[in-house]
């Protein structure tokens, strides 16, 4: 009978045990995917394609019909998610290239150089392409406030026949800093 009884505690106490462990991974889980930048929206608001997130979304999808008046009114700072080589090829005209893969380089500079109330669409291209919705989630995290991204924006801004451009190029917003411009890896302006 004695036997029986550390055999009950022993697989009590193993369970607990076990169960302890996994509670404290999913908390630490939980906790990790909550600041990773990418992390699955698994609580809180999830991106969808609509723009009906709500104002509560601190970033969240624009209309294209949206992202277009603040083209035309010049009040939206547009970002181009996608590699240099893809943004010299063709991009929205004005936009300014902040490719995610090169984030650490240019970020300081932008910090510094942008109000932190400017209004920026992030766009990429291809109907998986999340680099759009990445970049906006990274700004937004490193302080800027008005960020939206528009859902594979490239494609959708050339089948709509809005204004595109080759190269560099960008436009200035009033009382904001220039967009930086795409520039090959190791070439920097008054170097």
């Amino acid at each position: 009978m004695a036997r029986r009884s550390n055999l009950e505690n022993t697989i009590r106490r193993t369970a607990s045990e076990t169960l302890f462990i996994l509670a404290v991974s999913v908390a630490l889980a939980l906790v990790v995917n909550s600041v990773r930048p990418g992390g699955i929206g698994i609580f809180a608001w999830r991106p969808g394609g609509d723009g009906a997130e709500g104002p509560e979304a601190p970033y969240r999808p624009i209309p294209l019909a949206e992202a277009r008046t603040f083209f035309e009114e010049r009040s939206a700072l547009f970002a181009d998610a996608r590699p240099g080589e893809d943004y010299a090829a063709g991009h929205i005209e004005g936009a300014a290239c902040l490719a995610l893969n090169r984030f650490e380089e240019w970020v300081d500079e932008f910090i510094d150089r942008t109000a932190p109330e400017t209004l920026i669409i992030t766009y990429c291209d291809g109907v998986t392409c999340a680099l759009a919705r990445a970049l906006a989630e990274r700004l937004y995290l490193v302080g800027f406030e008005n960020v939206r991204y528009l859902e594979n924006g490239w494609s959708r801004w050339r089948e709509a026949d809005l204004p595109t451009q080759t190269g560099g190029g960008g436009f200035t917003l009033e009382g904001a800093p220039p967009p930086i411009p795409f520039q090959e890896p190791g070439f920097r302006e008054n170097d």
